[in-house]
């Protein structure tokens, strides 16, 4: 049990865990009756057919650049919100029940008002994208805030330093995990965004290659982008952790 419980012992666990899944996918896909339960060997071979001829990686290129640019506004626009909630409580008072609503709504029911307003092109998307970035942050960063000790706000009064002075060189800082981990979790939600933009407003992209690869019946297509999409999230993901960690080391320094 303790070899099971180290870093390498619980690696080997999750890796046994998805070589076994994939068997049993490989099986159930090449003899099962089920025509849309592709083999993943069938599925590895489009992506990599179509990486090659440079169709996948240009689609999600499109989709990515959406994404980087709304977690991008998304995470300084949220930062800022969520610095003005967790400072003021008559601005939290204000804030809070919209926020909490735009965080719990379903999205996707604001795009016809987003393409009214910004058409149907890429400031639409990024629009859309900021939209399910922005939220998450604002609720850490106030979180953060909030969790600042009395004490120091007290000493920060004592030595009268100016309210930019606190929040710039006390309150962020202090806040530093709360509005890191916001900012790990909104990359994730903004290539969904981008890509839940992509199918709504005008094609493009990712979901223009899923939408094509579905009205034409060619699921090892239409599944291969599902894979793409997975690996990208999944690779971002890791490196907006990695990023993270590296910030925050003078945590436990």
């Amino acid at each position: 049990m303790n070899k099971l419980d180290s870093k390498y012992g619980l690696m080997a666990v999750s890796v046994t865990a998805v070589l076994a899944a994939l068997t049993i996918w490989q099986i159930a896909g090449t003899y099962g009756s089920l025509f849309w339960l592709l083999p993943p060997s069938e599925i590895l071979a489009a992506t990599w057919s179509e990486t090659v001829n440079g169709a996948l990686p240009a689609a999600a290129a499109q989709t990515l650049l959406i994404a980087l640019i709304g977690v991008v506004v998304g995470s300084v626009l949220g930062v800022a919100v969520g610095a003005l909630m967790g400072y003021y409580d008559a601005w939290n008072a204000v804030l809070d029940p919209l926020v909490k609503i735009g965080f719990a709504a379903p999205l996707v029911m604001l795009v016809p008002v987003i393409s009214i307003y910004f058409g149907m092109g890429t400031t639409a998307k990024i629009a859309f994208t900021v939209l399910f970035c922005i939220f998450i942050v604002i609720i850490n960063t106030a979180a953060g805030l909030r969790e600042v000790p009395d004490e120091v706000m007290e000493m920060a009064r004592a030595f009268e330093v100016t309210p930019r002075a606190m929040m710039a060189r006390i309150l962020i800082p202090w806040a530093g995990p709360y509005i890191l981990t916001g900012i790990r979790m909104s990359v994730g939600r903004s290539i969904q965004g981008a890509l839940i933009a992509d199918l709504f407003l005008r094609a493009e992209g990712l979901g223009l290659y899923m939408i094509k690869a579905g009205s034409s019946f060619e699921l090892d297509h239409l599944y291969a982008a599902v894979l793409v999409l997975t690996v990208l999230g999944a690779l971002v993901m890791s490196m907006a952790k990695a990023g993270e960690n590296r910030l925050l080391a003078w945590k436990t320094a």
